[in-house]
C-alpha cells in the first residue's frame, strides 16, 4: 500500500482486465447500483472500537483486582475457625488466645445463647468478647450489660446497626470505610493510649462523650450499668495475620486482659439483614434496618493522594478514548516543513495509510486527485464542481465504457483488503489515462 500514490502516473499501456471488485455490483434487474455512499461509519467503528473499549476495560480490570484483593484480605465470618481461639489459620485467633493464656487468663468458648447466658451468670466479673457481628451477639451483649449481676467488660467487634439496635446500647454507627486502616488513638481511653497506633478503623461508631471516641471512630468506650463497653470497628487486632502489625497486639491485650476469664462468644448463630421491630435507639427514634455502604465507600480505604491519582488517570483515559475514537474536527492541511522529492512524499504517505490500515482514506485521496484531472481533461467547469452523474456520463462518453462501470470505479465502496485496493487503484489509473491520453473507443475491452 505504500506505493499506492505512484499509481496515479499514466502507464505506458493499459493493464489487462482484472476480474473482481472493479466490475460494477449488480443492482435490481442486473443494473449496476447508483453512486456509492461515502465510507460508512460502521466500517470505521469496526476498526476503532477497541480505542473506546480498551481504556474502560483497563479501568474495570483495576476495579476488579482491587475488589478481589479486598475480598482475599477480609476474613470469612462464616468459617468456624475465623476469630476462634483454636483457629490457627491467618484469620484465626490462636495467637491471641496463647497470649491471654500466658497471662493466666481462662478462656471459656460458648457456642449458643444458653451457654453464653450461663457463663455470664457464674464466676464473677469477666470479659465478654464478641468477635463476630451477629444478631444473637447483640442480644447477648445487651443481656450481659443489663441483666447480669456482675460488672462485666463487653468487647464487641464490628457490630452492625441492627445488632446495636437489638442490644439497646447507647452506641451509634457512622459511615464505615471499605478497608481497615491504622490511626493514632487521639482520645482519652487508657487502653487505646497504651496501644498507640493500631489498625482499628473500618467500621465507625459514635458515643455521647467525644473523648471516648478513638481511632477516628474505630474504637469507642462507654459505661452502661457499671459495665465497660468497648466497640471496635476492625477485626485486625484479633487475627493471626494482623495481630503483629502496629500496636494491634497491645490493643487486643489491653481490651481483653482485665479479668481472669474471657467468655469467647465467637460461635453464636449468624444472622444478617433482618427486619427489626421498633426500638428506641439513642438519639435516634427510628426503625432500623442495617444497610452497608457497599460501593459508596469502596474507595475510602485509599489515601487521598492515591484517589486523586486514580481520578486523574480515569479522566485522562476517558479523554484519550474520546479523542482516539473520533477526531475533534476535520483534518487540517499543513505545508511540508522542507521541500522533499514527490516520490518520497507519496511513499511516506502510503506507509502511513498502510500502518493505519486506511484503505478507504487512501482510495478516497486518489479518487479526489483523479476527479480533479478528469474535470480538467473533460473541460467541465471546476466551480461549482459538477455532480457525480455529470462526470460519470462525460467519462463514459469519452472512453466508451458503460456508465455503471465508470460509476463503480469513481464512487465505489471502500476496499476490504490490500488486493481490493490495488485492483481499484489500477482501474482508476486506467480510467484517468484513457481520458487524458485519449485511448481509442474500441479498446474498451482492455478496461479493468
Amino acid at each position: 500500500m505504500s506505493a499506492v500514490g505512484e499509481q496515479l502516473a499514466p502507464p505506458a499501456a493499459p493493464p489487462s482486465a482484472p476480474a473482481g471488485p472493479t466490475s460494477p455490483p449488480p443492482g435490481p434487474g442486473g443494473a449496476a447500483a447508483g453512486p456509492a455512499r461515502r465510507p460508512g461509519r460502521a466500517g470505521r467503528w469496526r476498526r476503532r472500537w477497541h480505542r473506546v473499549a480498551i481504556p474502560f476495560a483497563v479501568l474495570l480490570m483495576l476495579v476488579g483486582v482491587t475488589w478481589l484483593a479486598r475480598s482475599l484480605e477480609e476474613p470469612d465470618l462464616g468459617e468456624a475457625s475465623t476469630l476462634s481461639p483454636t483457629g490457627t489459620g491467618p484469620d484465626g485467633s490462636s495467637r491471641l488466645a496463647e497470649l491471654l493464656t500466658e497471662r493466666g487468663i481462662r478462656i471459656e468458648p460458648v457456642s449458643n445463647f444458653e451457654e453464653a447466658e450461663a457463663a455470664v451468670s457464674r464466676g464473677g466479673d469477666a470479659v465478654v468478647f464478641i468477635p463476630k457481628s451477629t444478631l444473637f451477639g447483640g442480644l447477648f451483649a445487651g443481656s450481659a450489660v443489663y441483666q447480669a449481676e456482675a460488672d462485666h467488660r463487653i468487647v464487641w467487634v464490628a457490630p452492625s446497626r441492627a445488632d446495636l439496635a437489638v442490644s439497646a446500647l447507647p452506641i451509634r454507627t457512622d459511615d464505615p470505610r471499605w478497608a481497615s486502616a491504622a490511626r493514632e488513638p487521639d482520645c482519652r481511653v487508657p487502653e487505646a493510649l497504651a496501644a498507640g497506633r493500631a489498625s482499628a478503623l473500618r467500621g465507625r461508631y459514635l458515643v455521647a462523650n467525644e473523648f471516648q471516641i478513638c481511632y477516628d471512630g474505630g474504637l469507642v468506650h462507654t459505661e452502661v450499668s457499671d459495665s465497660d463497653v468497648f466497640v471496635i470497628g476492625s477485626t485486625d487486632p484479633f487475627r493471626n495475620r494482623r495481630i503483629g502489625e502496629y500496636g494491634n497486639e497491645r490493643l487486643a491485650l489491653e481490651l481483653l486482659a482485665t479479668h481472669d476469664r474471657v467468655i469467647w462468644a465467637g460461635a453464636l448463630p449468624f444472622e444478617a439483614d433482618i427486619e427489626l421491630p421498633d426500638i428506641d435507639a439513642p438519639e435516634r427514634g427510628e426503625r432500623s434496618r442495617y444497610r452497608s455502604c457497599g460501593y459508596a465507600c469502596m474507595f475510602e480505604g485509599y489515601p487521598q493522594q492515591v484517589l486523586a491519582g486514580l481520578g486523574l488517570a480515569a479522566l485522562l483515559a476517558v479523554l484519550l478514548a474520546l479523542v482516539r475514537a473520533r477526531r475533534l474536527g476535520p483534518p487540517v492541511s499543513e505545508p511540508l516543513p522542507v521541500v522533499v522529492p514527490a516520490a518520497e512524499a507519496v511513499a511516506g504517505r502510503g506507509r502511513l495509510y498502510q500502518r493505519s490500515r486506511g484503505r478507504g482514506v487512501a482510495l478516497s485521496a486518489l479518487r479526489a486527485a483523479a476527479l480533479s484531472r478528469l474535470i480538467r481533461a473533460l473541460g467541465l467547469p471546476p466551480a461549482p464542481p459538477p455532480d457525480p452523474e455529470t462526470i460519470v456520463q462525460a467519462v463514459a462518453a469519452r472512453c466508451g465504457l458503460p456508465p455503471e462501470q465508470v460509476r463503480h470505479t469513481l464512487y465505489g465502496p471502500e476496499p476490504e483488503t490490500d488486493e481490493d485496493l490495488t485492483t481499484a487503484v489500477a482501474a482508476l489509473d486506467w480510467l484517468v489515462a484513457a481520458v487524458t491520453h485519449g485511448f481509442p473507443h474500441h479498446r474498451q475491452g482492455d478496461a479493468p
